[in-house]
């Protein structure tokens, strides 16, 4: 097993999604590493203050803020080209922006799918083609060596309640097709997408690791997270974690051991149901939906807004 201290060290990694929760812990991690590290995000005033961190724990103080809206396409573009320019190579980019969810299935206006799909899975999916775009190959189509870490979640893998946004954002079947006025190219969901693009590009220089965490206590995550209306943000303040929640730290550990050693997929829990159910749902689809029926559907409820545990 490589030691990702080794791996990451100096290296120059873009984090977007890194204002607060697993994307500012990976950010702390990287600084203390002396790698270059790009902070991107929408609140540029949570940048400042990671930056002025990361800055306290590295002897080079190589961390550099670029403010960024993955939904806004055409500003993915231009800081593509910046960062391609600032830096002349980016060896890792991690993807760990989303946005979570708190509604019941029946309820949600349709444009919380389209704005919850947006930022979780196309922000992500044209990011990395625009990325890509920037790079220079070589006589035989390949790149210089680039490694993408989506951070996804279980919900990419499972079924999940209270969230049918966000799952379908992160678990869209590889059928299901979005086309985008302003980017009007086909484009699958974050994971299918990243598995056609390793699939495709691995043995161009393109490496990819998808991460699936479960519960991760952050509690900005679940105040800010999407509702079944799109002018609403769920509100609700979990204080404290209970037994089902990683930590952000821990989570971040874990994320940046698996890319260091190119693991294509894994799954991140505190407990080992929520791990079965993802090895049930991938080998034995057939019986994932009696074992969520005979654990309870309130049962799980309760588990997701952290009044039990598993």
């Amino acid at each position: 097993m490589i030691n990702y201290e080794k791996y990451f060290h100096g290296k120059t990694i873009w984090v977007i999604g890194c204002s607060s929760g697993i994307g500012a812990d990976l950010v702390l991690r990287l600084a203390q590493l002396e790698c270059n590290v790009i902070l991107s995000a929408r609140r540029k005033e949570n940048l400042d203050l990671l930056k002025e961190k990361c800055d306290a724990k590295s002897s080079t103080r190589s961390s550099v803020v670029f403010p960024l809206d993955v939904t806004n396409f055409e500003q993915i573009r231009e800081n593509c080209r910046k960062v391609n320019t600032f830096y002349g190579k980016v060896d890792v980019i991690i993807l760990c922006c989303g946005r979570s969810q708190r509604s019941q299935w029946i309820i949600v206006d349709p444009k919380v799918d389209e704005a919850c799909f947006r930022v979780n899975a196309l922000g992500p999916t044209v990011l990395a083609r625009e990325y890509l775009k920037t790079m220079k190959t070589d006589e035989n189509g390949s790149f210089p060596a680039i490694h993408f870490v989506v951070v996804s979640s279980v919900a990419g893998v499972i079924g999940t309640v209270l969230s049918p946004s966000y799952t379908a954002a992160k678990h869209a079947l590889m059928e299901f097709i979005v086309r985008d006025e302003t980017y009007p190219r086909e484009i699958l969901n974050s994971q299918g997408y990243f598995r056609s693009l390793a699939l495709e590009y691995t043995a161009k220089g393109v490496a990819v690791s998808i991460v699936c965490p479960s519960l991760t206590f952050s509690p900005n995550n679940v105040l800010n997270a999407f509702t079944s209306n799109i002018d609403e943000k769920n509100g609700e303040v979990v204080s404290e974690p209970n037994a089902a929640y990683m930590s952000t730290a821990r989570c971040a550990q874990l994320i940046l051991l698996a890319a260091s050693n190119k693991i294509s997929e894994c799954w991140l829990s505190e407990t080992t149901p929520v791990l079965l159910l993802c090895y049930f749902s991938t080998v034995m689809p057939g019986i994932t939906n009696r074992i969520v029926q005979f654990i309870g559907i309130e049962r799980i409820k309760n588990i997701r807004t952290g009044k039990n545990v598993v």
